[in-house]
């Protein structure tokens, strides 16, 4: 997901060619930086999720953890970020991002 476009070409390959069902990535990309958080609600993946619609297969988000300086939420608390309860958040973010693009089924 560092590079949307070839994301999108990939997820056509394994779709079409593999018989793919769907994709599986973490909540965000690191682009340019080891220590970066790149959601996948800016304008540059649009093209992706147009790809991910019109296939219309199924799109997973797994949660990861970014770095402690990007999660000052949990300061004091860093045992809730590997928990239910940090996963929970952090797959969140994503869903919450989809949602306004495109209604669920």
């Amino acid at each position: 997901m560092q590079d949307p476009q070839a994301a999108a070409r990939e997820l056509t390959r394994c779709v079409r060619e593999l018989s793919f069902c769907g994709a599986l990535v973490n909540g965000f990309s690191q682009v340019n930086e080891a220590d970066s958080a790149v959601f996948y609600d800016l304008p540059q993946y649009r093209d992706f999720w147009a790809t991910l619609q019109e296939l219309d297969v199924a799109f997973l988000s797994a949660p990861a953890l970014t770095s402690r300086e990007k999660q000052p939420a949990y300061e004091g608390h860093e045992w809730l970020t590997g928990s239910i309860w940090g996963f929970t958040a952090e797959a969140s973010i994503p869903c919450t991002a989809s949602d306004r693009q495109r209604p669920f089924r």
